[in-house]
Formats: structure tokens, C-alpha cells, sequence
């Protein structure tokens, strides 16, 4: 939905099988996504993560998820590998703070509850979706929720 919201409805980014553009339904999007037979006739922002990790190339020892705490994520990966301290420590201006201590003032974070600005906007997207439309995603994106262990359900919680 962000994806949608912030480079189709705003016009940074053209969708082919989209001729509504800024003016398409999010329904109209998944429809062109979805109907797209290979990866790269959709830009890289709509494809598959999992198209762009080479999977298929490369043994990776860690597969995380950055929606599910980021932070506590990388500290388990780089305390299993041996590097914790540069993560916590050598970031900022003066090489004195950890990395998840650092600001650069366009953070955002969903709600865990509905609540305020966000959590309204957090609503409204979710009414965005159906069931067929997460049939759709799902089909389309069905290699990231095996590799990356999401939940078609979640979409609709």
C-alpha cells in the first residue's frame, strides 16, 4: 500500500498496464502488478524482494525480516557473527553512539495500536484490501512470504 500510495499516487513512478496513473484505484495497481508475466517489466520498487536477493546465487547465513524489529535482529545476527561491538559504538558525528541511536529525522514507525494520525492512515490502507486483492498479492509475491515468512492473513488483521 505505501508503495502505491507514495510512487504511483504521487507520480514518481509510472506503472505499465496503468494508463489511470496517479488517478488508478489500488485495485487497478495489484491488477497491473499482478498481471506483469515477468519481474522485470515491473519496476524494482513492485517486484519481489526475494527477485532481488539472488537467492538462487548466494548461501545466506541470515534472512531477516526489518518490519520485525530491526534492531534486535541485527544485534542477534551480529553478536552470532562476532561484531556486535560496531554496532554499538563508531556511529554519529563523533563515532560515539550505536547505530540505532542515530536520528536523521524521517523515521517512521507503524502503530502497534490505531491510534492518532497514524494509526488512521495505518486503518484506511488496510481498508484497502479484500480477500481476492490478497489472493492476488499473495500469487504475485508468493516467493517473499515463503522466503520471508509472512502471513497473507496479517494483511487483513
Amino acid at each position: 500500500v505505501s508503495g502505491y500510495q507514495e510512487k504511483v499516487k504521487s507520480g514518481k513512478v509510472r506503472v505499465a498496464r496503468l494508463p489511470e496513473g496517479v488517478n488508478a484505484t489500488f485495485e487497478q495497481f495489484v491488477d497491473a502488478i499482478s498481471s506483469a508475466k515477468y519481474h522485470h517489466e515491473v519496476n524494482e520498487h513492485f517486484r519481489p524482494q526475494s527477485s532481488l536477493c539472488g537467492f538462487d546465487y548466494i548461501d545466506y547465513d541470515y534472512i531477516i525480516q526489518i518490519e520485525k524489529n530491526l534492531e534486535q535482529q541485527v544485534r542477534c545476527v551480529a553478536k552470532k557473527a562476532g561484531f556486535l561491538h560496531l554496532v554499538d559504538s563508531g556511529w554519529g558525528p563523533n563515532g560515539d553512539q550505536s547505530l540505532f541511536s542515530l536520528r536523521f529525522g524521517h523515521e517512521r514507525t507503524l502503530p502497534d495500536n490505531a491510534a492518532g494520525e497514524d494509526g488512521d492512515k495505518y486503518k484506511k490502507d488496510k481498508m484497502l484490501y479484500n480477500r481476492e486483492l490478497v489472493r492476488k498479492v499473495y500469487l504475485k509475491y508468493i516467493t517473499d512470504f515463503v522466503w520471508f515468512q509472512y502471513r497473507a492473513e496479517s494483511v487483513l488483521e
